[in-house]
This record gives C-alpha cells, structure tokens and sequence, in this order.
C-alpha cells in the first residue's frame, strides 16, 4: 500500500531510448502501460517533440505489432518481453522507446479501497473479506503498506462441515506452473486472534490431483509451521518460526519449484531475515501433484494462492469464537526472476516504506505512480487517467503538519496532461477536508517548470490531497512531475 496502486502487476520498467530527430526537431518516443495479468495496456499519448506524430508503431516481443497512440495486447503465457515503440511525425523522423515488460503478475497494496485483481474464494458472509483503513482498525501503523489492507474475519458459530465454513481467504487470479515470487505482509492483533489455535494461513493451491494444498503456512498457536508436499498424502512440516509478534506488520517472501522429478525448490523468508538466510530453504523435493508436461504442470493441475484464514482444525473450535487478522501488499510473479526477491519484498521492493505514506485516485502506469510526484526528480511523474484525478499525501505517524505554500512542477512531456485547474485540500483524518487554495486556468510554458502558490490561511493537517479538476486537454490522462508541500 503506500502508494499502492490499484495495479494488477508489478512490471518492472528497464527503459532504453535512442531517438533519431534531425537536427531541428526534439522528437521523442514515450511508453507506458497497464497490466492485468497476461493483458496489457500501452500508451504512447506522451510522446511529442518534433513535428506533429503522425504514426504510433508498437512491437511487442512475441511476434505481435500493432499500431495506434493507445494498444492492448494479450500475451500467451507469462513471461518477460521487450515491447518497442516506434514514433514517426509528419517530416519523417522516427524515435523509439524499448521497455522490458513482463506479463504475468498481481501486485496491489489494496489503496483504491477495492480488493481486484484479488477475489474472495472462502467465506462465512459479506464483508468478511474485506479492504479496511489500518487508523481505522487501530492496528500499528509503523510498517504498515499504507491506509488500507484486507481485513480477514471468521467465527465458529454452527460449524457445518464445508470449507466455507472453515475459512475466510481470498485468491490469487494467475495460475503457476513451474516457479513463482510471492510477497505479502500480515498481522495479528494480540486481542483478535488466539494463540491457543490451528489455522492456515497462506495455501499454495493446487487444481488438479487431488484439488488440495501443495503447501500451506500454518500458524499453530503462536507458531509459524511450513508443510509441503508431492502427492495427495503425508506433507513434510516443520516450525520456521517459534513465536509470531503481534500488532505488528511481518512481512513474507516465497519462492517456489514445482516439479514430480525431485528438482522443487521451496524457500521462505520471513520478518527481517536477508536475502541470503532464508527462514526455511529445501531443494531436491516433489512439490505439487495432478497432471504434468515432463516436468511442468499441465492446465487444469495449475497452482494458486490463498491468503486468509483456513480454519480446518474443527477439534479445537470454541462457539462463538471470532478470529481477525490482516493482509497488504501482495505481489506474485509468475515466473523465474533474477531479482525475485528484491521485486516481491513488501517493505524492500518499490513498495517505497519510508514512513509516510501516498495515494493516488487512480494510478495506471508502474513508472506514474503517485511516489514519483515526491521523488525529488522532474524526470519522474505521477499519472493518472483522464482529465481529473487526485494525489495525496500523508505525514509519517499521523503528524499533523502546517505548510505555507505548495510547488508544482510540470511533467517532462505532454504538456496537455497538465493540470489546468485544481485545489489543495487538508484532512485529519483523510475524510473529512478542507479547501486552503484553489487555481484554475493554469499553464506551465516549459517542461520540469516548477510553480509556488502560496496558502493564505495554513493550518496543520495530516493529510494534504492535490485534487486535479480539469488538465489541458488530454482525454487520456493527467500527470505531475512534483508536488511540493513547504511548511
């Protein structure tokens, strides 16, 4: 969450530009994208410089091309591709654009208050699975993702013997079948959850075979126990942690081999163990079952995951009962990845934890997402769709803090993605706010411009919040080089 965006992968950008303008043009290529799993979105609407653009030629690694400012493409199967964009305007030049993209992954930190890409798959009602405002709830907020998790709810009340009834999960909505990265964050409230119990609470869900876990993280009283398995019988287990905080965000890391040839691979980190010492680590194993294609599992026998509760220890209900528990910041890759790791972190990737926390309205583009508007760099940019959207910023430990005046700074291109008219808002407690200033019928002359407007009646808010109520006249989106907050 801190800045989580709404995103439905992380896609991790390697940019490569080489442009090729006479001398008398600054014509430049600009792609950005949207994933939803195999699926993205391109856009090439910030691309300018030179004469008016005349053609948008995409390229997208696998043998597909299409043309047009704004593309989609599905991809066959999850994995890294190299999308070009080509740019050519009305005096000839061309300039290209290259990313690495890979399709194939979830990461959301549940900020718009929505769970997609994520889906309920086990619950006892409404609402049991569900975002909620980590203030709100009184959870610590020190190391949380941000203002909203999935808050995960289950009571024993006339229990009658299906999985429904034994659990609250949500699920993952790409399918493994070889090797994935998961990163997650969880947390147990010391007066929410017993530590007299046995429950699941992570599954790695396998289709096929016998339509059971693979692997599943076990919390057993206040323990944390890892089981796995190759077959629909005996798992082997073992505790990798002996004594779980609580009203505390653990972060997790998982990465896993499926094999029926004794090459799986199972590793796990969890809380601040490095990179290099992982909490659990086994190679050599049998890890999934069903269907296979040598040694890859076949559709239909394909792996997933469960976060939540998975209460299956039926002998140890007490009536009435009623476990709470809390998730962010789940990222999946579905795939093998150099910098898995590092990539699916929830408090080392660029889920950027630095104490305070961003958001965004709407936050379509990996690269745009609202922590580059206070990056420091004009280089970088939040974006958002349409022609209005907002940006919000929070104080690190709810710190109520005065400014005096704020700075804009226009983005490096597109200048109709500017914003034209606007407000700033203060909150303290994120719903309820203020108007201190408002502006309409602005213009930036240069790119990385930056402009101060001043507050002539500060007060101390926690939360500030840019809402952008028109832009310059692009239908497709609104971006931001910097905001500023002075005190």
């Amino acid at each position: 969450m801190v800045v989580l965006r709404r995103f439905f992968a992380i896609l991790s950008f390697l940019l490569s530009l080489s442009a090729f303008p006479s001398a008398a043009s600054s014509l430049t290529a600009d792609l950005s994208y949207v994933a939803n799993q195999l699926t993205l979105n391109f856009d090439g609407g910030a691309s300018g410089g030179g004469e008016d653009i005349v053609s948008y030629s995409w390229n997208f690694g696998d043998g597909g091309t299409a043309s047009g400012t704004r593309v989609a493409h599905t991809y066959a199967s999850s994995g890294n591709y190299n999308v070009t964009l080509t740019v050519t305007d009305s005096t000839g030049n061309n300039a290209t654009q290259t990313a690495t993209v890979s399709a194939g992954e979830v990461r959301t930190g549940f900020e718009d208050g929505i769970m997609s890409p994520m889906t309920v798959c086990t619950t006892q009602g409404a609402n049991f699975v569900a975002p909620a405002q980590v203030y709100d709830e009184g959870l610590n907020t020190v190391g949380a993702g941000g203002e909203t998790a999935i808050k995960v709810k289950w009571f024993q009340s006339a229990y009658n013997g299906t999985r429904m009834t034994k659990g609250a999960e949500m699920c993952s909505p790409i399918n493994i079948y070889k090797e994935a990265w998961i990163g997650f964050m969880f947390y147990l409230p010391a007066n929410g959850y017993p530590t007299d119990k046995e429950a699941g609470m992570f599954q790695i869900f396998e289709a096929g075979g016998c339509s059971s876990w693979a692997g599943m993280l076990t919390i057993v009283n206040n323990s944390l126990r890892i089981a796995h398995r190759g077959a629909c019988g005996s798992a082997t287990q073992k505790t990798i942690v002996a004594d779980l905080t609580r009203d505390a965000w653990i972060p997790v890391v998982v990465h896993l081999v499926a094999s029926h040839q004794s090459e799986g691979q199972l590793q796990i980190w969890v809380g601040d163990a490095a990179q290099n010492a992982p909490t659990y680590s086994v190679t050599g194993i049998n890890l999934g079952f069903g269907d296979w294609n040598d040694d890859e599992l076949a559709s239909g026998s394909q792996l997933y995951f469960k976060f939540g509760q998975y209460d299956y220890d039926t002998s140890n209900y007490t009536d009435g009962e009623t476990r709470t528990s809390y998730y962010d910041n789940v990222h999946i890759i579905a795939t093998a990845a150099d910098n898995g790791w590092s990539a699916v972190h929830p408090t080392a990737s660029s889920f950027a934890y630095s104490g305070t926390a961003y958001a965004a309205s709407t936050q379509p583009v990996v690269t745009r997402t609202a922590e580059y508007a206070f990056d420091g760099s004009a280089d970088t940019k939040w974006q958002g769709s349409g022609q209005s959207g907002w940006l919000q910023y929070r104080y690190a430990d709810h710190a109520a803090t005065a400014i005096t005046h704020y700075t804009l700074t226009s983005a490096s291109s597109a200048a109709a993605r500017d914003p034209l008219d606007w407000a700033l808002l203060g909150s303290d407690d994120g719903k309820t706010w203020i108007t201190l200033d408002t502006r309409s019928g602005q213009t930036f002359s240069s790119r990385s411009m930056a402009r101060s407007f001043s507050i002539t009646s500060p007060g101390s808010y926690v939360y500030y919040r840019l809402r952008v109520d028109a832009n310059h006249g692009d239908t497709a989106a609104t971006h931001l080089g910097e905001l500023t907050l002075t005190p």
